[in-house]
């Protein structure tokens, strides 16, 4: 035969296979064989062989070892599930569903109008039809306006993570697309592709007046609380 496979039990190295984590372990090898070759005239040509390694001993026997660094699989990752989130901001806050301004079945809320002044709202994430006792709380929004410019910053709460962020801020309840009101954060004007971060802020300016504010984030979390 041209190969040879042998099994070696991992308690033979104080491991179990029932293991998912353990410390690195080394594993010490010596493997041996007698190997043949054809000659000329028939017969064969035994020689003794050992893996490439370190020597045994320095004098006599040519016996080499070498080592293995063994250990257990790292666990499985933890999926991640995300949500959709929306600030909340109270008695300012109208649902998109049945508010009058357009016919949608996306939940979330425009919050205004806001005068001048500094706000802070509550983040709601997975809220279907804007029920927020269906929903997770996940952090805060802060809203600064000083009738010119606004500054508004998402704050999630330990265990979640941002994956985007979409702010609207303006004179009406919701943005528009093509002169039609639209909840599509895509069309809020402020977007930020975020990797795994708890906080995120946007500052626009060239306001007057009152103004609304939609603020949308993706939030994702391994072991959401639903």
């Amino acid at each position: 035969m041209s190969s040879y496979s042998l099994r070696v039990p991992l308690g033979t190295f104080g491991l179990s296979s029932s293991l998912e984590v353990c410390d690195p372990v080394t594993g010490y090898v010596v493997s041996h064989a007698v190997v043949k070759r054809p000659i000329p005239g028939g017969g064969f040509q035994s020689e003794t062989a050992y893996g490439e390694g370190t020597r045994l001993v320095q004098k006599g026997n040519w016996a080499t070892w070498f080592s293995v660094r063994m250990t257990c699989e790292d666990p499985p990752p933890d999926l991640e599930t995300c949500e959709t989130a929306f600030a909340y901001g109270g008695a300012s806050a109208q649902c998109f569903i049945g508010s009058g301004l357009l016919t949608t079945n996306r939940w979330g809320w425009s919050n205004g109008p806001l005068s001048p002044g500094s706000y802070t709202f509550q983040l709601y994430a997975g809220a279907g039809k804007c029920d927020r006792t269906k929903g997770t709380l996940v952090g805060t929004v802060s809203v600064n306006f000083d009738g010119t410019a606004a500054t508004v910053s998402f704050s999630l709460s330990p265990g979640f993570k941002l994956d985007d962020t979409a702010l609207y801020v303006g004179s009406e309840p919701l943005p528009r697309n093509n002169g039609e009101f639209t909840v599509a954060p895509g069309q809020y004007g402020n977007l930020h592709d975020l990797s795994g971060q708890s906080s995120d802020s946007f500052t626009g300016s060239a306001l007057s007046g009152s103004v609304y504010v939609v603020a949308h984030a993706t939030v994702c979390s391994p072991s959401w609380p639903h």
